[in-house]
């Protein structure tokens, strides 16, 4: 097992998922491994049960990993959890022993017992049998309660983090991929799912799967080179959106739509992300992305506005006495990629006075709805109706 670190500059990342999270993890955890004291990606090959007789004493103790050949799910290394210890089962195991505050428990326990000064769980709704949301909210309050520990949660699953690359779709999706169907392939065959395959789920398919959307829609083409979405392709995922700077934002800003569709829990909302928060961290990228709707306050730099929609006229409102200006690369349409158009607003700065809630009348483009408001690291988003 890991030794305990001293340093204050580490960070360590509980995966869920062995497929796809911990390769893409740990693919970015190299690249930017310079840049932190200690990084480490759970599961790793330390945490591998190295003989039978550990593996016949701790067998509840143990987590799949699944290797590349991944010949058999059975024969797949097994690693040991650290929340999972004799130390921790009297007072604890029973609370935390469901995915996924497991998880949560886990990273938590990284930071109290081995040093780490940062720890974030990456897990999804995805397979969780909690109607009830208890287990999420266990997990949740300890996050609550403990500063560093975070998480890096979507819904339906992981895969939803990959489609926000691409588009913001609102498609509730029940499934994330396929799982080892069988057969000939029903293409358009309603009495099929998962894109012509028999589902193999435990509960039947309400809504197709996102690996098959992605495949559909050409995404994995895209990224892999291949028409067909699989799990073990995270590690290539993770390497676009390391080099590819338009690819990754817009990730970002479709992540951050995802967000502001619900007001609600983020075990109840679907679609729903915030991977984007555990990358930002690890590629040091200063962003605070939001959308905002009509007739909500936000505050930009030091000063509030409010966005009026008046039939088809638009109104950026100034709240307080205070004068400032806006300039023409501050506000501007842009396209569903979030790229700034030419046609963008007035092409003139907007000045507003001392008067108490000013409001400017904004020139609505007849090609893109998206208006973006910036200042420095702060990018606010608003969709037009």
């Amino acid at each position: 097992m890991a030794k305990k670190s001293f340093k204050t500059n580490n960070i360590v990342i509980i995966c869920e998922g062995t497929e796809t999270e911990q390769p893409y993890f740990e693919y970015l955890a190299n690249k930017v491994r310079d840049q932190f004291d200690d990084i480490k990606v759970i599961p790793s090959p330390e945490e591998k049960l190295a003989t039978e007789e550990i593996r016949a004493n701790q067998n509840r103790h143990m987590k799949k990993l699944a290797s590349e050949n991944n010949e058999k799910a059975k024969k797949a290394p097994l690693y040991v959890t650290l929340f999972e210890t004799e130390l921790d089962i009297d007072a604890n195991y029973n609370m935390y022993k469901q995915a996924p505050a497991r998880y949560v428990r886990e990273a938590y326990l990284w930071m109290k017992n081995k040093g780490y000064s940062e720890a974030w769980a990456v897990y999804d709704l995805d397979d969780t049998d909690d109607p009830n949301h208890s287990v999420h909210k266990c997990a949740k309050n300890l996050m609550d309660n403990t500063p560093s520990l975070h998480m890096a949660f979507s819904s339906y699953s992981f895969e939803e983090w990959l489609l926000l690359h691409f588009e913001r779709c609102m498609i509730e999706f029940r499934n994330s991929a396929y799982k080892k169907a069988e057969g000939k392939r029903h293409i358009n065959d309603p009495e099929y799912d998962c894109n012509g395959r028999q589902c193999q789920h435990k509960k039947k398919c309400e809504a197709e799967c996102i690996g098959d959307y992605l495949g559909r829609q050409g995404y994995v083409d895209a990224i892999c080179k291949n028409k067909v979405y699989s799990k073990n392709d995270g590690k290539i995922y993770a390497q676009a959106i390391y080099e590819n700077e338009k690819l990754r934002h817009r990730a970002y800003v479709n992540a951050a739509w995802s967000r502001s569709l619900k007001d609600a829990s983020f075990f109840e909302c679907n679609p729903y992300s915030d991977v984007d928060r555990l990358i930002m961290r690890l590629l040091d990228d200063n962003k605070e992305i939001s959308w905002i709707k009509a007739d909500v306050c936000f505050t930009l730099g030091v000063h509030s506005f409010i966005i009026k929609q008046e039939g088809g006229s638009l109104f950026l409102s100034h709240q307080g006495n205070e004068s400032c200006i806006l300039n023409q690369n501050q506000i501007f349409w842009c396209d569903n990629d979030y790229n700034k158009k030419d046609d963008a607003i007035t092409g003139k700065n907007i000045n507003y006075t001392e008067n108490e809630n000013d409001a400017k009348s904004l020139a609505i483009s007849n090609d893109y709805n998206i208006l973006c408001i910036k200042d420095g690291n702060q990018e606010f988003y608003f969709e037009r109706q």
